[in-house]
């Protein structure tokens, strides 16, 4: 297992160095046009957040077959170990490689091109992702296929072929998880120097959930049982945000005089975040008994159980 984890860590860093070769070279032709061409850098800047993107989607369909090579005990456990990867994948693309291939171009810490690229990368990750969740391109080429299917006669599909053509497309909750996830972290890091990304998120994040309150109503088959493991693991390390706040404060807002507590921001956000307080401070230590806390019955709760097995 731990060979193969290792396996797929170096793939997914060998496609982040593609993603940044590409970036890198756009940014490029973008400094060589941004005095001549403000349409030309816009356009530069709308390409890279597309190029972003692209390779965004292509790595969250190649890791789904990935991460089954680890052989995950249940679907709970498959499911989170996909929705982290794909978390730090999407936030490495969209938000560090922008803003490494900007300092090789600007170390002077002239901001004005990175603010350019990152306005398109947040308009993207709040109108271009949800539309593809509603424009399901898998599941419109199926129609498709159905369609031309009942016009033939025969056809040579089997029962099960056929099953799997019928299917309804699944919800891809690992996907949401990474995809809101990746949005906060990207709105903390830049929200030194770009503010208004809290608003563009904002309404990315509200319109996503809409766009998914409909496609459960109208697409999406029914989801499988799993356990609240997933938006327990996110909550309880809501506290790494402002980790990434405090080092893009640090980053963007360098300052003499309050940088030292800048950094002591960091080191304590750091430690909040790897310390596991929820852990350590257990009822035993709240003097609570925990059987206190479980009053319902077991015959009234039977239906509540969750069963995640493969």
């Amino acid at each position: 297992k731990q060979c193969r984890i290792t396996l797929i860590t170096i793939l997914s860093f060998m496609v982040i160095f593609v993603c940044f070769f590409i970036i890198l070279l756009l940014s490029y032709i973008q400094i060589q046009f941004i005095e001549k061409s403000k349409l030309i850098k816009y356009s530069i800047a709308l390409l890279i957040s597309v190029v972003i993107s692209i390779v965004n989607e292509i790595f969250e369909i190649c890791i789904g077959y990935l991460v089954k090579i680890e052989k995950h005990l249940s679907k709970t456990n498959y499911y989170l170990s996909l929705s982290i990867k794909l978390t730090i994948f999407t936030f490495i693309t969209s938000t560090i490689v922008p803003f490494i291939s900007d300092y090789y171009y600007n170390p002077d810490n002239d901001y004005d091109l990175l603010v350019t690229n990152i306005i398109t990368c947040f308009l993207t990750n709040s109108i271009l992702t949800p539309l593809i969740w509603l424009f399901n391109i898998k599941y419109l080429l199926k129609k498709i296929r159905i369609c031309f299917l009942e016009r033939k006669e025969k056809h040579n599909l089997t029962q099960r072929e056929l099953n799997a053509l019928y299917e309804l497309p699944d919800m891809q909750i690992s996907y949401r998880y990474s995809y809101v996830v990746k949005t906060v972290l990207m709105t903390f890091f830049y929200m030194p120097i770009f503010p208004l990304g809290t608003v563009i998120s904002s309404i990315g994040l509200l319109f996503g959930y809409y766009i998914e309150k409909w496609n459960f109503s109208k697409m999406y088959k029914r989801p499988e049982m799993i356990s609240s493991r997933i938006v327990d693991f996110y909550s309880d390390n809501f506290v790494f945000n402002f980790l990434v706040f405090g080092i893009g404060d640090y980053t963007f807002m360098s300052d003499e005089t309050y940088d030292k507590w800048k950094i002591c921001n960091i080191i304590v956000f750091a430690l909040l975040s790897i310390i596991p307080f929820n852990h350590i401070v257990s009822f035993d230590c709240l003097g609570i008994n925990e059987s206190d806390l479980k009053q319902e019955k077991y015959d009234d709760i039977f239906f509540t159980f969750y069963n995640d097995y493969d």
